[in-house]
């Protein structure tokens, strides 16, 4: 947001080097997206453990920020499932369905949705 989200900031990036900015763009999206949603996965995928938020809470020896951590856990989850199906359908595999247009579109990411998910994950 510092430097992609204010007009002033865009004008001298548009200005300068519009192309290697929209690649750095791009790329911090993904990386901040995919590491989001690192946080939401189960506590174990195909019998391997995962470092998520739901493991770390089943850690917490004290019950009430245990209840805390699992709501907010809950709330991010809730705020992420079409970004959970953008990442599963669009850029973490190549969704045969989806390529070949047999399925319904990806629904887009919503920016409002994705920065009230990062909020949550800095209060968890």
């Amino acid at each position: 947001m510092q430097l992609f989200g204010k007009e002033k900031h865009l004008a001298v990036i548009n200005a300068t080097a519009p192309s290697i900015f929209s690649v750095i763009e791009e790329a911090m999206f993904t990386d901040i997206l995919l590491t989001l949603m690192r946080l939401v996965d189960p506590p174990k995928s195909n019998n391997q453990n995962n470092l998520s938020l739901r493991s770390l809470g089943a850690d917490i020896s004290d019950q009430a920020l245990r209840d805390q951590v699992a709501l907010l856990e809950t709330q991010i989850r809730a705020k992420t499932q079409d970004i959970k199906v953008w990442r599963d359908k669009k850029l973490a595999h190549n969704d045969l369905l989806r390529l070949l247009k047999k399925s319904a579109p990806v629904p887009p990411i919503q920016i409002s949705e994705f920065t009230s998910a990062l909020a949550l994950v800095r209060e968890a």
